[in-house]
């Protein structure tokens, strides 16, 4: 430390104020990990739940679901308040999409966890004829 004696005091200044706000930073680094593990654990937990909610959901819903998984679309546009898509969506299955759409053709997603679990079990999920499937979705909608 002997250079420390010959330096300007500006630089102990900074050098200290430098080291103070690093390990603040780390202080709080360590403070969120906690926080972090236990998001990871819920996301799993709900992520279990929906799962558990798209077996149990009705056959009308499935098929619906089963319509999007046979034509590998995870998206895909219908009605704004299309009444077979209602249930879907507040089950929290499909997320309606926001932003300036038409009506007649809005944006709608399948969550990933709910996609992840169709397409692992896309054999449950298949339609085998695409005619006498319910089809409230707009598959050829490209305009988002």
């Amino acid at each position: 430390f002997p250079y420390l004696e010959s330096s300007p005091d500006f630089l102990l200044t900074i050098a200290v104020m430098v080291g103070v706000f690093s390990f603040s930073i780390l202080v709080a680094n360590a403070a969120y990990l906690p926080i972090i593990i236990w998001k990871v654990f819920q996301r799993r937990k709900s992520s279990k739940k929906l799962v558990r909610e798209v077996e149990a959901a009705p056959d009308s819903e499935k098929r619906l679901l089963a319509f999007l998984v046979t034509h590998r679309r995870r998206a895909a546009s219908a009605h704004f308040n299309d009444h077979r898509l209602l249930p879907l969506v507040s089950k929290g299955f499909l997320v309606k999409l926001g932003g300036n759409n038409r009506i007649s053709k809005w944006p709608y997603i399948i969550r990933q966890e709910v996609w992840d679990y169709l397409i692992e079990n896309q054999d449950r999920y298949r339609l085998e004829s695409l005619h006498d499937a319910e089809n409230p979705f707009d598959l050829t909608y490209t305009g988002w």
